[in-house]
């Protein structure tokens, strides 16, 4: 009877120890458990497996609900099925979610660009804005933000070209720069005649003339980066540690070439080594061998449109080259 009583007393401790212990295991499978799901989420996505992939993104979200990547991912997802099913009944979940990712990490640009564009397609223009401009004090650098922004900026202007100062202002440098006049004016050039914004086309028209004879020349500040380590801030296209600078090109449909007038300084006998890439694709490398400015061509075949041209330097992380003056310089970069 007493045997009894003990082992019932112990039930409570017991049940509670149990809970516990599941909730540990639990706290710590579940990073596990919502990468793997995540992941595979992606490749089903890919495979065109919509359901089991959207399972798989919900279970990562709700797993790790702090994870901007998971949020993003599953925001992304919903937003493309959306698109693809031609059923928007979904999309409501879309913008939510862009929303918690930036509250989950608040230096994310990524997530407001992203948020800025759903806030565009369901036309909320001003709140689309304040989340451009939001993401590009956040990240006035990244070349992929500038991308994405440049994006967003002919998206508004499609909806309506009175948001061409405000285009503008989300990114002067780009939009007044030879890129986005050109584009500017090639594509809006016969609607905003007689419009209030006529003056401004005016102002970019003048500037386009000073372009002519350049199809899409990146000047010296026009290159933005980091450093590998992210201490380091390249301006004007001298990277004098391991990392990448990125700018902006606008690519012909078909073959073209892509050059970059660049000069380097060497470590002892190394001289620098340059990577470059548009939207991630390597393009070509070459040893930087030359202290005066030296035009390094590379060939493109491609669908026309805005891509990402990214230089890095590769071979300063090296150690023993640290304490040395290697160096890459690069002046401009343009399109033939």
């Amino acid at each position: 009877m007493s045997k009894n009583l003990r082992t019932i007393k112990r039930f409570p401790i017991n049940l509670l120890l149990i809970t516990i212990f599941g909730a540990i295991f639990t706290a710590l499978s579940a990073p596990l458990i919502a990468e793997v799901s995540f992941r595979t989420a992606q490749r089903q996505w890919g495979e065109g497996e919509w359901e089991r992939a959207e399972r798989g993104f919900a279970r990562a979200a709700a797993l790790v609900p702090i994870s901007s990547e998971y949020l993003v991912g599953y925001a992304d997802f919903l937003w493309a099925k959306a698109e693809a099913a031609g059923d928007e009944s979904d999309l409501h979940r879309v913008g939510p979610l862009y929303a918690r990712a930036y509250e989950a990490n608040p230096a994310c640009a990524e997530c407001l660009v992203k948020k800025g564009r759903y806030q565009l397609a369901a036309g909320n223009v001003n709140k689309a804005l304040d989340d451009f401009r939001t993401a590009r004090r956040l990240d006035p650098y990244g070349g992929d933000t500038t991308f994405r922004i440049a994006e967003a900026g002919h998206a508004l202007l499609e909806q309506d070209l009175h948001n061409l100062k405000e285009v503008i202002a989300l990114d002067k440098d780009y939009f007044t720069g030879p890129r986005g006049t050109t584009l500017i004016a090639a594509a809006f050039r016969d609607k905003l005649l007689g419009t209030p914004e006529a003056a401004l086309l005016s102002e970019l028209k003048e500037r386009l003339a000073e372009y002519e004879g350049e199809r899409d020349v990146v000047q010296p500040d026009q290159w933005l980066g980091m450093s590998l380590d992210g201490r380091t801030r390249f301006t004007d296209g001298k990277l004098n540690d391991a990392g990448t600078v990125d700018a902006l090109v606008d690519l012909p449909k078909g073959k073209s070439t892509v050059t970059v007038r660049a000069r380097g300084y060497p470590a002892g006998a190394v001289p620098p080594f340059m990577i470059v890439e548009l939207d991630g694709r390597l393009i070509g490398h070459r040893f930087v061998d030359s202290e005066e400015w030296t035009d390094y061509v590379f060939e493109v075949n491609g669908p026309a449109g805005l891509k990402v041209l990214s230089v890095t330097l590769a071979n300063n992380e090296h150690r023993s080259l640290k304490t040395l003056a290697l160096q890459l310089h690069i002046e401009r970069a343009w399109v033939r």
